[in-house]
């Protein structure tokens, strides 16, 4: 990017750096990122939901604040950075209140990945269990890499569900879902 872009994007108000959002540049919301980033980090402590890192946070924050450069009408009473933070606060609010709805699925309906037979093709049962011990040592070592929204991603993938529909399934947004199963390809590639 041309330094003297960046440097006049610094100069910009926040109306004006979502307007040129809304129109598409890149580098204004890369601007007004920087701007926000201490904001998100704040407001995601206050929200924060046991397995989720602060990557899974910072992402949904951005997304929250992407929103807030879409729909912001500097006409009204209110700032740009107080309608920024109602974006971001929603976000996480309704992340927090899909993991929480979640929880209501019925026992009977839950499938523990635990007790999912091994797909090998062993048939002798001393192959079967060891297969079986060598799934759950990959799957705790997966577990222990992995925040709660890059389980959940991955699990829908693995299931075989698009983007779409594990977006559908955990209350995010595709995007979201994008960047948790990339997240989860470099955590697991290292």
């Amino acid at each position: 990017m041309l330094p003297h872009i960046n440097e006049q994007l610094t100069e910009l108000d926040d109306t004006a750096l979502c307007a040129l959002v809304c129109g598409g540049n890149e580098p204004a919301f890369e601007e007004i990122s920087h701007r926000y980033k201490g904001l998100i980090r704040l407001i995601s402590k206050e929200y924060s939901y046991p397995g989720f890192d602060s990557g899974d946070f910072m992402q949904l924050g951005l997304m929250g604040l992407y929103s807030a450069c879409k729909t912001y009408q500097s006409d009204k009473s209110i700032s740009f950075k107080n309608f920024a933070a109602v974006c971001i606060r929603r976000r996480f609010i309704s992340l927090v209140r899909s993991l929480l709805n979640q929880k209501s699925v019925p026992a009977d309906a839950l499938v523990s990945i635990d007790e999912v037979e091994s797909s090998g093709s062993a048939s002798d049962p001393e192959d079967l269990l060891l297969d079986k011990e060598n799934d759950k040592l990959f799957y705790e070592l997966i577990k222990g890499r992995l925040s709660y929204m890059e389980m959940c991603a991955l699990k829908g993938y693995v299931s075989g569900l698009s983007y779409s529909e594990i977006a559908q399934s955990t209350g995010l947004d595709v995007k979201a879902v994008d960047n948790a199963l990339q997240r989860v390809r470099k955590k697991l590639l290292k």
